[in-house]
């Protein structure tokens, strides 16, 4: 862990690598119900599939297939869509307390402030990403980062 400091507010860095499935998901719910601001870097051992919390896995799943394919499933206390998981992706979760006077308090203004971090980094890396409302970044209008947000304990989550 290390601290760094993001405009005017100190905050935590967790750089965890590899992490089993369910801890890349239940890291960012606990820092959350601990009100913890931090940004978690990680990736997954395993594939998976985390579904948002509008959702009905129900609906979104063939769940037969998932366990017999060993696909672990999680649904998570934030917004945004079914995605499959896998080793080879960098998840980034930030964890902000939703009173702290940086963060938009409705959704787009939230997301294009907090995306940007993550579009100067395409931008760096030669990929030419752009924002598109409500949140995902885009490439040529081709999706290639789908967020999601939403509210956990007394924090904000990207």
């Amino acid at each position: 862990m290390r601290v760094f400091a993001a405009e005017t507010c100190v905050m935590k860095l967790f750089d965890l690598g590899e992490r089993d499935w369910k801890q890349t998901q239940l890291i960012y719910h606990a820092l959350a119900y601990l009100n913890v601001e931090a940004l978690v870097l990680h990736s997954t051992k395993q594939r998976y599939i985390c579904v948002g919390l509008h959702q009905d896995p129900r609906e979104e799943l063939d769940l037969e297939f998932c366990k017999k394919s060993d696909i672990g499933i999680f649904r998570r206390e934030i917004g945004g869509g079914t995605v499959l998981l896998e080793s080879a992706q960098v998840f980034y979760h930030l964890i902000l307390n939703r009173h702290n006077p940086m963060v938009p308090r409705s959704p787009d203004p939230f997301f294009r402030k907090f995306l940007q971090p993550v579009i100067q980094t395409y931008h760096e890396m030669g990929i030419p990403a752009e924002y598109r409302p409500l949140c995902d970044l885009v490439v040529n209008g081709k999706k290639i980062s789908g967020n999601g947000g939403g509210e956990v304990g007394e924090c904000k989550v990207l």
